[in-house]
């Protein structure tokens, strides 16, 4: 055997060693990313909000946005949005539980980052502020991260969406008593529980009279963290979401974008 073969077989098998170390790698931060959204989930059933915080990377670029609930960017903004107002939402007998199906995870080439989607049937039992009692219903909503690898070596949630698909009292299906939660329930809390911006994100809730989106839009391999695209990955029909919020101060760089608003 001469040198020239060997080594080619030892570049063969690094190329290999490296691929199978790559996939490794992928399958063990699958199963991280899955432990922190259950973590996400069992926190939720509950009520331990203030721990919700400590799933998001302590980044300032660190966003969520939770139905029309408003965008909220940064780790303390973030905090303020679950230890805050999760919390000032939550009265004895209120109730969330929530299960994770269909899940896909994609994690970058660099092994940096990661996107996430799910979709999240659960049932909720709210309390009726005027009357004081329960009222169960069920809740369907979708979920859409991107993940970061952080210098502590695991993973946590950067970018969040949850998507409502209906809100249906228990006794009504949600195609005839379906609610599509467009207020947003922050707008009655103190100045200092509000979100940073208006939801920015295209909402769109079951309705009987219309086709739904493709979204949210499934991740697809990717090489690394493209900053230009930033989230739009969710958000595959970019001709049909709302206007974009040219009002909105510092909310330029969650959509780089902008023609795609026009």
């Amino acid at each position: 055997m001469n040198a020239t073969s060997i080594e080619q077989k030892l570049e063969f098998m690094e190329k290999r060693l490296a691929k199978q170390e790559k996939e490794i790698y992928d399958l063990n931060a699958i199963k991280e990313i899955g432990d922190v959204m259950a973590k996400y989930e069992y926190f939720h059933v509950a009520g331990m909000f203030p721990e919700h915080a400590e799933l998001f990377a302590k980044r300032d670029d660190t966003t969520a946005q939770v139905g029309t609930w408003g965008y909220y960017k940064g780790w303390e903004s973030i905090r303020r949005l679950y230890a805050g107002v999760h919390v000032e939402l939550m009265k004895p007998g209120h109730y969330f539980e929530h299960a994770l199906t269909t899940s896909m995870t994609v994690v970058a080439g660099d092994g940096k980052t990661a996107k996430y989607v799910c979709i999240s049937p659960g049932h909720e039992t709210k309390i009726n502020t005027q009357t004081g009692k329960a009222e169960p219903g069920w809740c369907w909503v979708k979920y859409a991260c991107d993940f970061i690898k952080m210098p502590d070596n695991r993973w946590y949630i950067w970018h969040l969406f949850v998507l409502l698909t209906f809100w249906a009292y228990y006794d009504k299906s949600w195609a005839e008593g379906g609610e599509h939660r467009t207020v947003n329930p922050t707008s009655k809390m103190p100045l200092e529980l509000q979100p940073d911006a208006p939801s920015l994100a295209f909402h769109d809730p079951y309705d009987p009279k219309k086709i739904h989106e493709f979204l949210p839009a499934f991740p697809l391999p990717y090489e690394t963290y493209d900053e230009k695209e930033g989230v739009n990955w969710v958000f595959p029909h970019a001709s049909r979401r709302k206007p974009y919020p040219r009002d909105l101060e510092g909310t330029e760089n969650l959509w780089p974008n902008k023609n795609a608003w026009k």
